[in-house]
């Protein structure tokens, strides 16, 4: 049998399987850790010392395996354009936390990065396949 799509349209709204949305978060979740956590080190490196750099440590080593996790709710070619997100938390941290100026182009590149995994995702099959030794 065919398997259901990814986003269905039911009574006029778009609907997503359960399995899928918290692979999603869960993919969001370490991207955001791993650009905080990156944050949290050079804050703690220039400013504040090592609890904060610690800190910083410790979210970047966790998001692995939060991310590891995500992939076991959703398929990879959805999941994989949401390691980009770092990218927007950096440009979103980067000025208040260390006075680095956000330049035009930066903000066009950032543009460019979301608009691609926009891309990837109205294109992803979000059918996962179990695989096994046997």
């Amino acid at each position: 049998p065919p398997s259901p799509p990814l986003l269905s349209l039911r009574g006029g709204g778009a609907s997503i399987d359960r399995s899928t949305l918290i692979g999603m978060c869960l993919a969001l979740l370490a991207a955001t850790m791993n650009g905080v956590g990156l944050n949290l080190q050079r804050l703690g490196q220039r400013r504040h010392g090592p609890i904060i750099n610690v800190c910083g440590v410790i979210l970047s080593a966790l998001c692995g395996p939060v991310d590891m996790l995500s992939y076991s709710f959703a398929a990879q070619s959805l999941l994989a354009p949401f390691g980009s997100f770092s990218l927007v938390i950096n440009l979103l941290l980067a000025s208040p936390l260390h006075g680095d100026a956000v330049a035009p182009r930066d903000l066009a590149a950032t543009a460019l990065v979301i608009s691609g995994v926009a891309v990837c995702l109205a294109n992803a099959d979000g059918e996962s396949v179990a695989r096994s030794y046997e």
